[in-house]
């Protein structure tokens, strides 16, 4: 039966955007956006007691809204070269899962607040006739970040998501290629991420190894035909959180190719035909971000080979971009 009552959320999100161009070498990007997230759980079943008096009046229900911005700016430096800057103010409200879920080994915050935060970004871009290369490092500084923290509930252990009260995350990220002739690259993209609780100096949990890409594609004349092959290199994750254990490193082989419909037909509107195989050698590997039971307890492995066939419509303004 039943175990824990019915809960819903609602959203309500509004998002502005206006671009200034300054002078020939100046570029600005302003934004505005308002968001109300409210969250309820009914008053029963509960399964077990102990679970409802975790509830009152006061944390039953929940309303959050928030006005967040962003205010960027693009230096010109050359032809071919970009340097850019964001800084912006962040908002996340807690999810249903967090706040009033109960599940094995878990238990519900219904006192769980939202997560807000700033968060600054510096980039270069670099786009030559046959190198192209992007480099970004950020910083994201945030209060009442929630992450999953070890508790002792009716004498056995458990995870509940708690705020702390200040967590950094810091990372950067890289994208290079070189073209081989008119319609053919190779690419190498990485990425690396390290968040710290900064009042007791442990590791956030859920942060992803490092990682690279290296591939290589093509497409023919036309742009209508394109393919793909990639590697992907994940490094052990050996700075887990105190509720996780050390996740091994791993590589994986995909492939894929497909077809711009919008170029063979010209009426049809943009649209991409997508065939791939993920995974292409089975491997069995755990991502340090999928981490099934809570406390690692149990090993739950990522799937393993994978044949995909996509189709993708845009429409309206999404199809010019």
């Amino acid at each position: 039966g039943q175990i824990q009552p019915d809960s819903d959320a609602t959203f309500f999100g509004v998002f502005a955007v206006e671009e200034w161009k300054a002078s020939e070498v100046v570029d600005f990007l302003f934004a505005l956006r308002f968001d109300n997230v409210k969250t309820e759980i009914e008053d029963e079943p509960f399964f077990i007691p102990e679970i409802a008096d975790l509830y009152n009046k006061d944390n039953s229900s929940d309303n959050n809204s928030a006005l967040t911005g962003n205010i960027g700016a693009k230096i010109h430096a050359s032809d071919k070269s970009d340097f850019s800057v964001n800084l912006a103010n962040s908002f996340r409200a807690p999810d249903l899962f967090s706040k009033y879920n109960f599940a094995d080994g878990v238990i519900p915050n219904p006192d769980l607040g939202p997560e807000k935060g700033v968060f600054y970004e510096l980039g270069y871009a670099y786009a030559g006739k046959k190198f192209d290369v992007g480099l970004t490092f950020y910083q994201n500084f945030l209060n009442d970040l929630y992450v999953p923290v070890s508790v002792d509930f009716q004498g056995t252990p458990n995870v509940q998501n708690q705020a702390v009260g200040e967590a950094r995350l810091t990372g950067w990220e890289y994208q290079l290629s070189y073209a081989i002739g008119k319609f053919s690259s190779v690419f190498w993209t990485g990425s690396y991420i390290r968040g710290k609780d900064q009042e007791t100096d442990e590791n956030l949990s859920f942060m992803p190894a490092y990682q690279n890409i290296f591939g290589f594609q093509l497409r023919d004349n036309r742009n209508a035909f394109f393919g793909r092959v990639e590697g992907i290199f994940t490094s052990k994750q050996d700075r887990p959180a105190p509720t996780e254990r050390e996740t091994d490193g791993y590589s994986l082989f995909n492939i894929s190719a497909g077809i711009n419909l919008h170029e063979v037909l010209p009426k049809f509107p943009y649209s991409k035909l997508v065939l791939s195989v993920d995974n292409l050698s089975d491997k069995e590997y755990q991502s340090h971000v999928f981490r099934g039971t809570p406390g690692n307890q149990t090993r739950f492995f990522a799937p393993g080979r994978s044949i995909n066939a996509q189709l993708i419509i845009r429409l309206g303004v999404a199809a010019s971009h």
